[in-house]
């Protein structure tokens, strides 16, 4: 090809070639994965009521034949037509790429931002989307969530395969093809967004099925538990998208409306209202509203102010309101837990108040050989004055300043994901204080947890960074390490061991008041696990 003197394609759009070659193959993979999503459109026309067919009921009719607590509706399930119509657009907008040139050759292969995994995987996708119709015609409920389960994987490795191509050619999609960079973002991820969620939420259901109609788990724990599963999933999901996947899942925006949309049409179908079920389906649809807001006004101003493929930095501000919001939820868990007191629990004197005993009488409640005194509980608040003090530390760092810039970032012992980490765990302490309070053992144990779970990382995270910077600090700020080592490490220590304490003596309630093993067993079994912990 000629060029011009500016170095451009003559005739055609300009264009500087990226480090691509030419893949014929891709072809032949991407034609059966183009005819999947038909196929599996069109199985359902085959069941009874559509004629002669190989199919004994509708699926939705097997759904409504298994109902548990968390089936939804009957008029939230048109996502699934909803899905493939959307899948349909996107297989529209990929066939017309086949017959699309750039500059230099064919514009699927230059760039290939699908790789051959995204086709295989939905090729394979929807192979088991066509066989778990079938398992659940047939009403074969084990083998069904097993199917469902590993559709549920294949889900994620299209997502993770849509989300990779643009990782390598996001930024050349976006200097000349900006167009199809958005047709891949709306069309690829979001579709491929709705219909992952949409599928994890059917596995959860799919759970509940098998517990509730094959084993001999109660109604209630078998919803729990997988409502339990869809918290946790969305907690993980909201810290990962929006602290450590940014630039990759940025403005994938689709999963927390289905998410919406199912818990509402849960809640719409509920027989119970008022039930333990539906209060803390609710709970869920409102922190999966509150997230939805949150990652709109996120990505809106991460959108102006920190474009992607640029080299703009605003890696302080993020800093600083890390440390801002740490400091807002603690000192909010603070006045959540003041509200828990004896003092402030329904009485003559506050009969409207926010719990109805108090934290004190719910271990009375449940209690275990290995149980602490109620006197104990007052060390939380020695434990909290020691977090506060750290935490303000953090705030002193961002205003003080050394060489390099805010001595808080400069060097960053403690990165914004450290207070992020801390965010979460006030909100899981506040979550499971109120389920304790209404006597959801199982949901309270889970959620406190992520208490212990998340303060050892931010334990591991300080001390790393402390030994990588600890050089440099030695030098220019020896003052850092002694205020890092003593007042919150140490605070943190203390902070992640009492709160493992408590969540294994949870742990034992679990098994004491679920699985009635006897209280001088699981004592024993619980001491020995913590001794086994302090060794290690």
């Amino acid at each position: 090809m000629d060029l011009p003197a500016g170095g451009e394609p003559t005739g055609r759009r300009a264009t500087t070639s990226p480090p691509f070659r030419a893949e014929p193959g891709r072809v032949p993979w991407a034609r059966p994965g183009h005819q999947a999503p038909r196929l599996r459109a069109l199985t359902p026309g085959l069941a009874p009521g559509w004629g002669p067919g190989i199919f004994k009921q509708k699926t939705d009719d097997v759904t409504f034949k298994y109902t548990t607590p968390i089936t939804p509706a009957h008029w939230a399930l048109f996502v699934w037509d909803f899905t493939y119509f959307w899948f349909l657009a996107m297989f529209v907008y990929l066939v017309v790429g086949l017959f699309r040139r750039s500059a230099y050759d064919w514009l699927y292969t230059t760039p290939a931002v699908l790789p051959y995994g995204f086709h295989v995987s939905f090729i394979i996708n929807m192979s088991l989307n066509i066989t778990w119709l079938f398992l659940f015609d047939r009403e074969l409920l084990l083998p069904g969530l097993i199917t469902s389960a590993m559709m549920a994987l294949t889900d994620y490795m299209i997502l993770f395969f849509s989300c990779q191509g643009l990782k390598i050619y996001g930024a050349w999609l976006n200097k000349y093809w900006k167009a199809d960079l958005w047709f891949i973002r709306i069309l690829v991820q979001n579709g491929v967004a709705v219909y992952t969620t949409w599928g994890t939420l059917f596995t959860l259901l799919n759970l509940t099925i098998y517990l509730q109609h094959q084993t001999s788990t109660s109604r209630c724990d078998c919803a729990m538990l997988s409502l339990l599963l869809l918290l946790l999933k969305l907690l993980a999901w909201f810290l990962l998208e929006n602290f450590y996947l940014d630039e990759h899942v940025r403005y994938i925006m689709t999963i927390y409306p289905v998410v919406i949309l199912w818990l509402t049409g849960t809640l719409s179908n509920s027989s119970s209202p008022g039930s333990q079920i539906y209060i803390f389906a609710a709970v869920i649809l409102a922190i999966s509203c509150i997230m939805f807001v949150a990652r709109v006004a996120l990505v809106t101003w991460r959108h102006h102010k920190r474009p992607l493929y640029t080299q703009n930095s605003n890696h302080v501000l993020v800093h600083a309101g890390s440390v801002a919001l740490a400091v807002i939820t603690q000192v909010i868990s603070d006045f959540i837990f003041i509200l828990a007191k004896e003092s402030c629990v329904p009485n003559d004197f506050w009969p409207s108040a926010v719990f109805q005993t108090s934290s004190r009488n719910v271990s009375e409640t449940f209690p275990l050989e290995l149980t602490l005194d109620g006197w104990s509980q007052n060390f939380w608040i020695v434990i909290d004055f020691w977090s506060k003090a750290w935490l303000l530390y953090a705030v002193v760092g961002l205003c003080k300043r050394n060489v390099l810039g805010p001595e808080s970032c400069n060097p960053e012992i403690h990165p914004p994901v450290f207070y992020q980490m801390w965010i979460m765990i006030n909100i899981a302490r506040m979550c499971s204080m109120s389920l304790w309070d209404r006597h959801y053992i199982l949901g309270a144990v889970a959620v406190g947890w992520i208490v212990p779970v998340f303060s050892f990382y931010m334990l591991y995270i300080s001390y790393s960074n402390l030994n990588k910077h600890k050089r440099w600090l030695t030098v220019n700020n020896p003052n850092v390490i002694s205020w890092t080592r003593y007042l919150t490490q140490n605070g943190l220590a203390v902070f992640a061991w009492w709160s493992l304490l408590h969540a294994m003596v949870g742990l034992g309630v679990v098994f004491k008041y679920k699985a009635g093993v006897a209280d001088p067993v699981i004592s024993t079994v619980i001491l020995t696990i913590v001794a086994l912990f302090v060794i290690i």
